[in-house]
């Protein structure tokens, strides 16, 4: 299987491949069979990556980090919601062995690559839509539940975007959708 990125798709793979190779540690931060499965499946010069450990050991403790923080959220909220906004080729639902509502809104060019390893089910569902335009939210069903909101790869770059355009825009649908009338302005 060839991928054939460029741009900001192409930077999916750089985690992608920093968990397949922290799995190969004596004691890894976090293991992750499928990501390792996935880089022998793509063709591609993962070698190019290789000088990068710093980077690699920030994406396996990210990882971890965001990996107890989404258990945690399930845990406490057992019918909660998971939105992974420009998911690439994450395998935390996997990787994790949940099957609540799981939505990934993604650039198509992305999606096409994660299809050939993930299939969409009722619970799981792909979006395809660049998360900046905040009009995938209409297709999240909560149904008034706890939503957990995963930015992992978008808040390296985009962070204020995502504190003054997303978050609002989703704090303002919860609240509209859990009170009656409610005003779009």
């Amino acid at each position: 299987m060839t991928a054939k990125l460029s741009g900001i798709p192409e930077t999916l793979l750089i985690p992608l491949w920093a968990r397949a190779v922290e799995g190969e540690e004596p004691d890894p931060i976090v293991r992750d069979d499928k990501a390792a499965e996935m880089v022998r499946q793509i063709e591609y010069d993962f070698a190019k990556f290789a000088k990068a450990r710093l980077s690699q050991l920030g994406v396996a403790i990210r990882t971890m980090l965001l990996d107890r923080a989404t258990s945690d959220f399930l845990r406490r909220n057992p019918d909660g919601v998971v939105v992974n906004l420009g998911a690439g080729l994450d395998t935390r639902r996997h990787r994790l062995g949940v099957e609540t509502d799981w939505y990934e809104p993604d650039l198509a060019e992305s999606l096409e690559l994660r299809r050939r390893f993930f299939e969409e089910t009722d619970r799981y569902r792909f979006l395809t839509a660049s998360v900046f335009d905040t009009e995938w939210m209409e297709k999240v069903d909560d149904a008034g539940r706890p939503v957990l909101l995963i930015a992992e790869g978008l808040c390296i770059v985009r962070l204020p975007f995502i504190r003054s355009r997303i978050a609002p825009r989703i704090a303002r649908l919860r609240f509209e959708q859990s009170t009656e009338g409610g005003d779009e302005s």
